[in-house]
Parts: C-alpha cells; sequence; structure tokens
C-alpha cells in the first residue's frame, strides 16, 4: 500500500509540471521562437524557485511577450497553466481544498473584472491599472491574514 504523502507528493508534481508545460506550450504555439524561450524562462524559474514565483514571472513574460494585446483563447488557455501553479501551492496547507476554491474563484472574479474593464473601456493601461489594484488588495489581505491568524496560532 502505498504512503498517503508519497501520492499527494506525486499529484503535486505532476499538477506543477503539466501547469508549466501548458503555459509553456501555449506560448510557443502562439508565438513561436520567442514563445518558446519565454516557455523555457518559465519552466525554468518554476524548477529553481517555485511555483509561485513562476507564476509571478509568467505574468511579467506575458507583458514582454504579448506588448500589443492579447486574444482572450489565449490568455484563458495561459491562465489556467497559471492556476494549476497556484493550485499545486495550495495543496501543500493544511485545508487545500479551501483554499483551491478560493484560488478558482479569485480567478473568475479578477477574469471577469479585467474582461468587464477591457470591454467598458477598450484601454489597456486601464485594464492593468484595475488588475493591480486588484492583486495589491488580495496581497494586502493575506497579509491581514498572516498577521491576525497565523501570529496568534504562534502564541
Amino acid at each position: 500500500m502505498m504512503n498517503t504523502q508519497m501520492v499527494d507528493n506525486r499529484l503535486q508534481a505532476i499538477i506543477s509540471v503539466s501547469s508549466a508545460l501548458v503555459v509553456g506550450l501555449t506560448l510557443t504555439a502562439f508565438h513561436g521562437l520567442v514563445g518558446l524561450v519565454a516557455g523555457v524562462a518559465i519552466l525554468i524559474t518554476w524548477y529553481v524557485l517555485a511555483p509561485v514565483f513562476a507564476f509571478a514571472f509568467s505574468h511579467i513574460v506575458l507583458g514582454a511577450v504579448y506588448p500589443n494585446g492579447i486574444d482572450m483563447v489565449q490568455v484563458a488557455i495561459i491562465e489556467a497553466g497559471f492556476l494549476g501553479l497556484l493550485v499545486e501551492s495550495a495543496l501543500r496547507f493544511e485545508s487545500p481544498r479551501r483554499l483551491v476554491t478560493l484560488f478558482g474563484g479569485f480567478f473568475v472574479a479578477l477574469g471577469l473584472l479585467v474582461g468587464g474593464s477591457y470591454y467598458l473601456s477598450g484601454d489597456t493601461w486601464l485594464v492593468a491599472l484595475v488588475l493591480t489594484g486588484a492583486v495589491a488588495l488580495l496581497v494586502y489581505g493575506i497579509h491581514r491574514y498572516d498577521i491576525v491568524v497565523i501570529q496568534q496560532e504562534a502564541t
């Protein structure tokens, strides 16, 4: 009989590798050699650092690879790969289902917010501003959660 921890580690590795590969292969398919280089850079970041760093780095790479905007189908496929990177990280926590649901809900809400902003304004800079503000609020919320909950558990 297999150890549950071994199965969990294997599942985490499968999710993480396939998510990074989806992002890399999608960039290659839609952008050729530049996409291949970007995909390899994302895979290296994932392997050397961590999935969360690869998630952040990937969004910077997207700005470089698609300076004039991106098709919604391409962004949906790439963001699904990014979501997989975060889901793999969430599996390490005590209540992974809750965290995975939270990540999924945040991605859907963020997608609707960004899509709605673009639909209403048509300006990429405004969409970037809305996206940055929403992510800043999320990061601040995580920071406050860390201070209130985790600090109390430590004492």
